[in-house]
């Protein structure tokens, strides 16, 4: 998994400038909405995609994660398919509720089912690199989806240039080759939101022993948040918990108190996207320190993972890489194989036909 994780720059270079250039691909015209279907790690792109695209297209962007189709999507609007394995069960169910209301539909696949409908039906798909795990090509099918804005957002190219190279910078620093996760790390709390490393094998001894609750501002904050809970579920075999702010603070943060009892202790990470509120910034900084005064009342720790330097596009995606080294170290001092993921692999060949 490391060697996947360190091939990630590579391989969203790759994905870019194929989807970019394939002349089927890219949209000339923004269609009335658009949805991005997929789950798990295929899934995970489109989330990335949605928190991405939100404030760039003109048109709604939406992630969907399901089997139903919304009612408004119509054979106007565009589905696209995301799947790494091309034989996703939700993916082919949704692909033939495509076919059967009209809807045009698109696939990013490494091959498989999906693509082989893609081709028969005459639509346009991307293949990304097979022989990976499908977590392992998230930032790839990010870059393929957003791909799809490459002629009518041409600034999304430099976005992509950015990320790539950021990715690089990070990857030279962690030295993933060097597998070994390192030695265990006490915490030294101070301030209302301590500073967290950007360095996968200092947090990685830093959560061994905690139970990590990941909080982000908005749909990009969640987006981050989500990824980090699912590469420790998957790699790390350990459990997490994501949520997005403002949301918790009208719901979860009223049982912080109770969660001081349990063990591994809770850890809240706030991570930083470095994603403007615009006008709101300040409102929003006054939330975050609400939310740590709140923290000190029900006894509970935490700390700020901060931003990269960077635009949206590539703060995301590093901080996607983040989360992926982190939980493959984490699974190293844990004793865990990253792969196979048994239980998955069990669902999946249960699925119905």
């Amino acid at each position: 998994m490391l060697d996947w994780i360190v091939a990630t720059p590579a391989a969203v270079r790759a994905t870019w400038r194929g989807a970019a250039e394939d002349p089927r691909w890219p949209l000339t015209q923004w269609p009335p909405g658009i949805v991005l279907a997929g789950v798990g790690g295929s899934g995970m792109a489109g989330r990335a995609a949605e928190a991405l695209l939100c404030d760039l297209a003109p048109v709604p962007v939406v992630w969907m994660r399901g089997l139903e189709l919304p009612a408004w999507l119509s054979s106007g609007g565009l589905l696209v398919i995301c799947s790494y394995s091309g034989e996703t069960w939700e993916a082919l169910q949704v692909a033939e509720e495509a076919r059967a209301r009209g809807i045009p539909w698109c696939a990013v696949a490494a091959g498989g089912p999906l693509t082989e409908r893609a081709v028969a039906e005459g639509a346009p798909s991307i293949r990304l690199e097979p022989g990976r795990a499908p977590r392992a090509m998230t930032a790839a099918a990010v870059a393929a989806l957003l791909a799809l804005g490459a002629r009518l957002l041409p600034q999304l190219d430099a976005a992509i240039a950015e990320s790539v190279q950021g990715m690089e910078q990070d990857l030279a620093e962690w030295d993933l080759v060097r597998a070994a996760p390192g030695p265990a790390e006490a915490w030294e709390e101070a301030g209302a939101w301590p500073q967290l490393p950007r360095n996968p094998r200092r947090l990685s001894a830093l959560l061994a022993k905690r139970l990590p609750i990941f909080y982000g501002w908005g749909s990009a904050g969640e987006a981050v948040a989500l990824r980090w809970a699912a590469q420790l579920a998957e790699n790390a075999k350990t459990a997490a918990h994501a949520h997005r702010l403002p949301e918790a603070l009208h719901n979860e943060i009223v049982a912080w108190a109770s969660w001081s009892a349990v063990n591994p202790r809770p850890f809240i990470v706030r991570l930083a996207t470095g994603v403007s509120s615009g006008k709101h910034d300040a409102a929003v900084q006054a939330w975050w320190k609400r939310v740590a005064d709140e923290m000190a009342r029900a006894g509970l720790e935490g700390g700020l993972l901060p931003a990269p330097a960077g635009e949206r596009v590539a703060v995301l995606l590093r901080q996607f890489l983040l989360a992926d080294a982190a939980s493959v170290l984490l699974a190293l001092r844990r004793g865990e194989a990253v792969t196979p993921v048994r239980p998955i692999e069990r669902l999946k060949g249960a699925a119905p036909e």
